[in-house]
């Protein structure tokens, strides 16, 4: 998924996460720091853990796509299962109100920003 830096707040229109922020008590939202085809990733604050963190919910148009979602719930199992530092890790999982969510640590830099320091590193054409 590609990653895109944008000044929207965290509870943007193209996500379901305006819905829910009254059950996000445990997180305070920061800000948004990119989306991709089907899912936007937002930076909180845990309260509880009292760390920064990273939570990925899929828009609003991916709800309804029974495939897009099947994808989105496999990923965090993926991610918990590889052990690499340039994987950042998985911290939790969950549903609110129907819809799931994941949180990872925050990683130093986005992936636009990393690629853009190591454009050497990237196959043309990416």
């Amino acid at each position: 998924e590609q990653d895109s830096t944008n000044g929207d707040s965290p509870a943007s229109a193209t996500t379901p996460l305006g819905t829910t922020t009254d059950l996000l008590d445990r997180f305070e939202l920061l800000e948004s720091l990119g989306e991709g085809g089907f899912a936007v990733v937002i930076k909180a604050r845990d309260r509880l853990a009292h760390r920064d963190v990273a939570i990925k919910i899929p828009k609003l148009t991916a709800l309804n796509n029974h495939s897009l979602m099947a994808r989105f719930c496999r990923e965090p199992r993926l991610l918990a299962a590889l052990d690499h530092p340039h994987i950042v890790p998985v911290h939790e999982t969950g549903w609110i109100e129907n819809i799931p969510y994941f949180v990872m640590a925050l990683g130093e830099k986005n992936l636009r920003q990393w690629t853009n320091q190591h454009k050497d590193a990237v196959p043309s054409g990416l």
